[in-house]
């Protein structure tokens, strides 16, 4: 039974804000976790995007992954041992080769492909007990994670949605449950986040904690330059 659970949100690496590591290395130092989620989408694959027009002045597909494998190496320091959720980002390879017709028992698994050990476990849903009941974690079930709450009859835990970080209770006469959404760690300046340039509501950087099964959200609050203030809001 998990006591203290870190939810990692959105990476996107290589398009990661700069602060991601020195937030997380102090995150961990100083909330010290049982158990480490990280919520997708660690990967973000533009240069094979199947979905969105690829901008041809980002790194080519061999230059993201090296980029992006020594960043998960990195992380897999700090967090040797880790559940992923499955992500519409972090699936890219498997979709890209589906798109071509292309068997996914002819793709690598997601550690050999990045290098990294066994401790990364990666999942289509997790649930996780704790003292105030069972939390399932996938990485979206839809923008109002209240709705997700009321349908699976359980606390539930989302990425995805990058502009999203809040938490919403849920209660009956039963039970009292809750959702979160985790926001993103992502580099609101990089070309790969160009689509988002048109939207008034802005990427939130946060990851999401969870004591005793009581959840919170840490911001990742920046000064005036775009730099994290170094400070741990839990």
């Amino acid at each position: 039974m998990s006591k203290r659970i870190l939810v990692i949100s959105d990476c996107h690496f290589p398009y990661h804000h700069e602060s991601l590591f020195p937030f997380l290395r102090k995150l961990n130092k100083q909330y010290k976790p049982d158990t480490v989620v990280h919520i997708g989408d660690e990967m973000d694959w533009h240069s094979i995007n199947v979905s969105h027009v690829i901008n041809p002045d980002l790194p080519s597909p061999a230059d993201e992954l090296l980029g992006g494998r020594s960043l998960c190496q990195q992380l897999e320091k700090i967090f040797p041992k880790m559940t992923l959720l499955e992500s519409n980002h972090g699936s890219m390879i498997l979709r890209r080769a589906m798109a071509k017709g292309m068997s996914k028992f002819f793709i690598k698994d997601y550690n050999e492909i990045l290098e990294v050990g066994k401790g990364w476990q990666w999942k289509e849903k997790h649930i996780i007990e704790t003292e105030k009941g069972k939390i399932l974690f996938a990485h979206q079930f839809c923008r109002d994670i209240a709705k997700a709450v009321r349908e699976s009859a359980m606390s539930c835990v989302q990425g995805h949605f990058h502009t999203v970080s809040e938490i919403k209770y849920v209660a009956n006469d039963f039970h009292l449950n809750w959702g979160m959404s985790t926001g993103c760690l992502v580099d609101k300046k990089s070309l790969a986040m160009a689509y988002m340039k048109v939207n008034l509501s802005k990427p939130v950087l946060s990851c999401g904690v969870i004591t005793e099964g009581i959840p919170y959200i840490v911001p990742m609050v920046l000064n005036s330059n775009g730099s994290w203030d170094n400070n741990i809001y839990l």
